[in-house]
């Protein structure tokens, strides 16, 4: 997902609006930005053992442990847009497919997968934004309301990874999908998608192209979104009952 379903999914899960838990909902994607250096194992897929160390060393900031839980692979909103009956935004990604090969010039079929599912999932946040457009201020609210030098602190001492690559890491991912360049079809296809295509492709695109391909992706994602949120909010409301 993108960050405002992972907010929605989580704030409505948990119960809270907390800076700590909106922030922590968002930040697993850092895995992404620089792959490389962050398994996605621990810090994005499965998140366990890190609320297990967090409830153990820093109570203070266990809504950040549990807003990134509430984002995962395994039990998080990312397990349906990934995996549940198939992933909703790679089975419904596969739609784009002929319009993102004319895009991009590749002849990874794995990347195209991605790409596409990276459309859906941006499209679901449009479909979401125009339900709630409260989020994007709470979004706001939450990067401006939490200290990312410490949070990067806590992550580089629990994964022994280098605090300054944090800092810059966590910096690179709220400087793309930061609420501004959330807010609307023509910031996410000037800004957004097109950082994602130059990481994953090294190639630069037109952004009317991207735009409307976003177009399309919406406006395939608006028959059944609230369908699927309304699933997903119902198992992840069992799974997290404990948290409650």
């Amino acid at each position: 997902m993108f960050p405002l379903v992972h907010i929605y999914a989580a704030t409505t899960i948990s119960k809270k609006k907390t800076h700590l838990l909106v922030i922590g909902s968002v930040l697993p994607d850092l895995v992404w930005v620089n792959r490389d250096k962050f398994p996605p194992q621990n810090l994005h897929d499965s998140l366990d053992d890190f609320y297990s160390y967090i409830e153990k060393n820093h109570k203070d900031m266990l809504d950040l442990a549990l807003g990134m839980k509430l984002h995962s692979n395994e039990v998080g909103a990312d397990k349906y847009s990934h995996f549940y009956k198939g992933g909703y935004s790679y089975v419904k990604g596969k739609e784009l497919a002929p319009d993102l090969s004319k895009l991009v010039d590749s002849n990874s079929d794995k990347k195209m997968f991605d790409l596409s599912h990276n459309f859906m999932e941006a499209a679901l946040d449009l479909n979401l934004l125009n339900d709630h457009p409260e989020i994007i201020d709470l979004y706001k609210d939450s990067l401006h309301g939490v200290d990312l030098r410490m949070i990067s602190k806590v992550l580089s001492e629990y994964s022994n990874i280098d605090y300054e690559l944090f800092f810059k890491t966590i910096q690179t991912l709220f400087d793309v999908v930061n609420p501004e360049n959330l807010a609307s079809e023509e910031s996410i296809s000037n800004f957004v998608l097109p950082k994602m295509i130059k990481l994953g492709f090294n190639q630069d695109v037109d952004d009317q192209k991207v735009l409307r391909i976003l177009q399309k992706a919406v406006r395939i994602s608006s028959k059944d979104y609230k369908e699927l949120f309304s699933e997903m909010l119902a198992i992840m409301k069992k799974d997290f009952s404990e948290y409650n």
